[in-house]
């Protein structure tokens, strides 16, 4: 009885080292997610320097970033869950966006319009990212098969 355990501890060792590389090689699935975003003007001039800051569902702060020359800006490596955006600059009414949904391999696309009367931030888009395993189109299809 004693010999039979090394052997069957060998073969499940060795199973377990010919299985290893097959489960790693999916690699990991993404655990973030991200909101990007661009800031014009009312006339659609894109705005260097704007302040963006971003909460979390309490309301506190967690990142700030400013707008490079083409108005873009982008908060990657987000945990999922609801978040807030409040944008401002000089000379224009602070624009603000509660309940933006980040899930983990996606990225929200936000568009904000800055103006002197009334600002706007719109949720463009919310697509998955190149990480993901299957797109909506794909799934779309799968279903309809």
């Amino acid at each position: 009885m004693s010999r039979r355990t090394p052997s069957i501890t060998r073969c499940v060792l060795a199973g377990a080292l010919c299985l290893a590389p097959l489960v790693c090689a999916g690699g990991p699935a993404p655990l973030s997610g991200g909101i990007l975003g661009e800031v014009k003007g009312g006339t659609g001039i894109a705005q260097m320097g704007a302040t963006v800051s971003l909460y979390n569902r309490y309301d506190q702060l967690i990142r700030r970033a400013l707008t490079n020359e083409q108005g873009k800006f982008a908060f990657d490596s987000l945990a999922p869950d609801l978040y807030s955006i409040r944008v401002t600059l000089a000379s224009f009414v602070p624009a603000f966006r509660r309940n933006i949904a980040v899930t983990a391999g996606s990225e929200s696309l936000l568009q904000i319009n800055l103006a002197t009367v009334l600002s706007t931030v719109e949720l463009v888009s919310s697509s998955a990212s190149r990480g993901t395993l299957m797109s909506d189109d794909w799934k779309w299809v799968l279903r309809s098969s």
